[in-house]
């Protein structure tokens, strides 16, 4: 049986779906209506901001990593664009537990996925994250963002930061990580108290 560390995060979502519409409907793009306001607070846009730092540990110094590289990338006016995007999308990969988020977004219906549609379904939804964020990652131009320290548990993690927008709004953001090895991986985020996963 396959073991699930991220049982205690499952919400029940589309419970009035049926199972074999469940991944039609987020290929569509039909369950990204609730990350509309993510979009609009730049949730694409935090893995390519310069970083102010606080206090960290290793969460933090992962995830400033990962942005670190990203914002390079984003900043290589020599890249194309299709070259650009990939190498961010391979950055994000390597920080994102991308099965994990897929799980949970998924829920109660996880269980009843065979291997293959699970597979399936973590790429589709992946690219379709991947894809709605990139426009936003690209458009950066020099927001800002400070780290406010890290909280572990465990295998389990938060990272905080706050985006500062060019007029001085402060956005709050909230990595949820979990420790595979030696590396903090990212399975939810949350905009102002707005889950990716619950959502």
């Amino acid at each position: 049986m396959e073991c699930d560390p991220f049982e205690g995060y499952y919400e029940k979502i589309w419970t009035s779906t049926p199972r074999d519409d469940v991944l039609t409907l987020m290929v569509k793009g039909k369950a990204m209506i609730h990350y509309k306001k993510m979009l609009n607070t730049g949730f694409g846009i935090a893995l390519a901001l310069t970083a102010i730092p606080a206090f960290a540990g290793a969460p933090t110094d992962q995830i400033k990593e990962t942005i670190d590289v990203v914002l390079d990338l984003v900043k290589n006016k020599d890249l194309k664009e299709a070259e650009r995007q990939k190498l961010i999308r391979q950055a994000a990969d390597k920080r994102f537990h991308w099965t994990a988020i897929a799980r949970s977004a998924m829920g109660v219906y996880w269980h009843n996925l065979t291997s293959d549609q699970k597979k399936e379904f973590t790429g589709l939804f992946t690219d379709l994250i991947e894809g709605v964020y990139m426009g936003r990652i690209e458009s950066y131009s020099g927001e800002k963002v400070r780290y406010l320290g890290d909280d572990t548990d465990g295998h389990y993690g938060v990272v905080k930061m706050v985006i500062v927008t060019h007029k001085g709004t402060e956005i709050p953001i909230t990595y949820r990580v979990v420790k595979e090895g030696e590396k903090w991986l990212i399975y939810d985020v949350q905009i102002e108290g707005i889950s990716m996963v619950n959502n």
